[in-house]
C-alpha cells in the first residue's frame, strides 16, 4: 500500500489507497531520472461510472490525450517521452466532474527494451512474443491469438538497425462482426501518422499488408504502432454474448520487413 511515490518529486496525489492513489483535484505529476527516449506506461483500475479523458504532458509539453471509457476493458496506457535529462510527466483531467482515474503503477523504461529485428514474426498465440512488444488495448492472449479491448492498441518497436527504405507491414487478423453489427472500421498508425485502413464486413481472417514510409521512423528506429477502432462493439449491447468489453478485432500474427521486389504492400486481401 503506497508504493515507492514518495522516493521521487511528485505533487497533486491523493493519500494511498489499498490499490493505487488518485489525483487529490484535476492534476498531479512525477519527476524521475531519464537521459535516453523513453516509453512511459500507466497501470489503471477499469472505469465503471463513465469515461473520463486526461491530457499527459511531458517538461510542460503536451504529449498524449488518453481517453478512458467505461467498462471498456483497458487497464495501461502509453506514452512516448523525449530524451531529457529530468522526464516531469503530468496528468491533467479534461474535465472537472469526471470520474477520477484509479493509478495502480507508472512505469519508465527505454525504448531499447522493446528491440525488434526486421523479419521476426510477432506471434499473438498464448504461446508467442507478442507480450514484449503491445502496450495497450490488449486482452489477454489465448490459442488462437489475442483480442483487441477499447478503442485503440498499441505495440512499440525499436529496430535494431533504422532502415534506408519504407517497410513492409503485414498483419493476420479477423473482426468482431455480427449480424446485429455488421462493420468494424481500422485505422493503422505509425508514429501518429495515419498509414492505412481496414473494414471487416465478415468474420474471416484476413492478411493485410502496409507500407511504412522510410520518414515516419525515428532516427532511433522506434515505431510506435497503434490500431484506431472507429466502430468497436460490446457484444452484451447487442444480445450476443455477456461480454462488456469494447473490441474490434482479433490478432494472430505480425511482422515487419523489407520489401520485396514482387511485393506492392498497400492493399489486404482475405487469407486462404
Amino acid at each position: 500500500k503506497g508504493g515507492n511515490l514518495k522516493e521521487y518529486t511528485h505533487s497533486g496525489w491523493s493519500d494511498p489507497l489499498e490499490n493505487g492513489r488518485m489525483m487529490n483535484n484535476s492534476s498531479a505529476s512525477i519527476t524521475m531520472e531519464g537521459t535516453s527516449t523513453s516509453v512511459l506506461t500507466v497501470r489503471h483500475s477499469l472505469h465503471q461510472s463513465k469515461d473520463s479523458s486526461l491530457e499527459v504532458l511531458h517538461n510542460g509539453k503536451s504529449i498524449a490525450s488518453w481517453f478512458m471509457a467505461k467498462d471498456d476493458g483497458q487497464r495501461n496506457k502509453t506514452a512516448i517521452l523525449p530524451a531529457s535529462e529530468t522526464q516531469t510527466v503530468a496528468f491533467s483531467k479534461k474535465s472537472e466532474s469526471a470520474p477520477q482515474p484509479l493509478f495502480r503503477e507508472l512505469r519508465l523504461e527505454p525504448i531499447s527494451n522493446y528491440k525488434y529485428e526486421l523479419g521476426t514474426a510477432i506471434n499473438f498465440t498464448d504461446l508467442g512474443n507478442s507480450e514484449k512488444y503491445r502496450t495497450y488495448g490488449w486482452s489477454r492472449t489465448e490459442h488462437w491469438g489475442t483480442s483487441s479491448v477499447g478503442r485503440s492498441s498499441g505495440l512499440i518497436m525499436t529496430l535494431t538497425q533504422t532502415p534506408r527504405q519504407d517497410l513492409s507491414l503485414k498483419v493476420h487478423l479477423s473482426g468482431y462482426v455480427f449480424k446485429q453489427w455488421p462493420e468494424q472500421k481500422v485505422e493503422i498508425l505509425a508514429n501518429k501518422i495515419v498509414v492505412g485502413s481496414m473494414s471487416f464486413k465478415d468474420k474471416t481472417k484476413k492478411v493485410a499488408e502496409f507500407l511504412i514510409p522510410r520518414e515516419v521512423i525515428t532516427q532511433e528506429g522506434l515505431i510506435d504502432l497503434s490500431f484506431r477502432y472507429l466502430n468497436p462493439v460490446r457484444q452484451n449491447a447487442i444480445g450476443v454474448s455477456d461480454d462488456s468489453r469494447l473490441q474490434s478485432i482479433a490478432m494472430t500474427n505480425l511482422v515487419l520487413d523489407h520489401i520485396s521486389l514482387e511485393e506492392n504492400p498497400t492493399k489486404s486481401s482475405d487469407a486462404p
